[in-house]
């Protein structure tokens, strides 16, 4: 009965650590969600208050404001990773995106830049809505940039052709 009593208190102290321990990385998720979120909202503003941003960025970034907060958005992309939709999508573009495309193109390089900015901003704080979903999209997303440094200089080049790196007194790189 003793050797009983200890093996349940284990699995309590166990059990209360592992608890611990989920809630202490979903505040640190929900902080660097924060940071995201401020990140995003930053961009966002400047693109607003310049009266030289086209409608469609507008309306992609009214869209991305929406729904940081929206937990069906890790949900979403990751149904579509698994059914290969997002791999269909990259592969054969719709229209509409190929003509976002040129739209972005069109506009000032800081422009493209804070675009970039409130983009991927805003993506890394909607995986941070759902703890077990973000982990798996974040780990799909970026898990292969780390690992594969061709792999990490073609993401990193098609970065710079849409929002290429400034420098610190704010001219293009």
């Amino acid at each position: 009965m003793i050797i009983l009593s200890w093996v349940l208190a284990g699995a309590v102290a166990a059990l209360a650590y592992v608890g611990w321990r989920v809630l202490k990385r979903r505040s640190h998720h929900l902080d660097l969600m924060m940071d995201l979120r401020d990140e995003f909202f930053k961009a966002a503003t400047a693109l607003i208050s310049d009266d030289e941003t086209p409608e469609a960025v507008l309306v992609r970034l009214e869209f991305m404001a929406e729904n940081i907060d929206n937990p069906r958005v890790g949900r979403s992309i990751l149904v579509a990773a698994l059914s290969g939709r997002l791999r269909e999508m990259a592969e054969h573009p719709p229209r509409e995106f190929s003509q976002f495309m040129m739209v972005l193109q069109e506009m000032r390089q800081e422009m493209r830049h804070q675009f970039g900015i409130a983009s991927a901003t805003g993506l890394l704080a909607a995986t941070y809505m759902n703890i077990w979903i973000g982990s798996i999209l974040r780990r799909m997303l970026l898990f292969s940039v780390r690992k594969n440094e061709a792999q990490a200089e073609l993401v990193a080049s098609s970065i710079n052709k849409i929002c290429p790196p400034m420098q610190h007194d704010g001219a293009a790189a």
